[in-house]
């Protein structure tokens, strides 16, 4: 018998706390790809949204991984104004999903009070990197114009849009009045 030491990756060593099985591989991204993906993703939303314009890219700041977004949804009652977005890319992005949060205020059931939304594009077990930011784009520009009661944030609101389809009208077209921007 021998009385050589057991190597820390034999299975009478590992603990299922330690267990590399256990834990989900944290994914380096090479910062060259990184920039380069999001470059392409700009350059790709500026050169193919010209008919309809629902948004348009404002700025771009720290080495590209926050986005100013400022959408123009066409549908009443949100047409009355534009809605700026901040987009945040993760360091892992594309692996993983962008935040997204609202900086102006809505009156709308899918926008929380802070500006958060939750689109089932963004969850992190429905994310792939195969997902192009212009399909975020057109998710929440979708979600603009055409709000979803079933999956609201704010329930308030959606059984208002429900309810009282001319009070939300008329107070989604007050609160884009006096709080959203000039549409350019």
């Amino acid at each position: 018998m021998s009385s050589k030491p057991r190597s820390p990756a034999s299975p009478a060593n590992r603990d299922s706390k330690s267990s590399p099985v256990s834990k989900k591989p944290k994914v380096a991204v090479n910062v060259a790809y990184y920039k380069r993906r999001l470059d392409n993703e700009l350059r790709y939303i500026k050169s193919h949204h010209k008919d309809k314009i629902l948004y348009k890219v404002l700025s771009v700041e720290a080495e590209g991984r926050r986005w100013t977004v400022l959408f123009l949804p066409d549908k009443p009652p949100f047409n009355a104004g534009a809605y700026r977005l901040l987009v945040d890319f993760p360091a892992e992005y594309p692996f993983r999903a962008p935040s997204v949060m609202f900086v102006t205020r809505l009156h709308h059931p899918n926008v929380g009070e802070k500006g958060n939304v939750e689109l089932p594009i963004l969850i992190a077990e429905a994310w792939k990197p195969t997902i192009r930011v212009v399909h975020v784009f057109d998710a929440i520009a979708s979600l603009l114009n055409y709000p979803q009661v079933a999956t609201a944030i704010r329930k308030d609101i959606a059984e208002q849009m429900v309810k009282n389809k001319a009070d939300f009208f008329k107070e989604a077209t007050a609160v884009a009045k006096n709080h959203s921007e000039v549409r350019t």
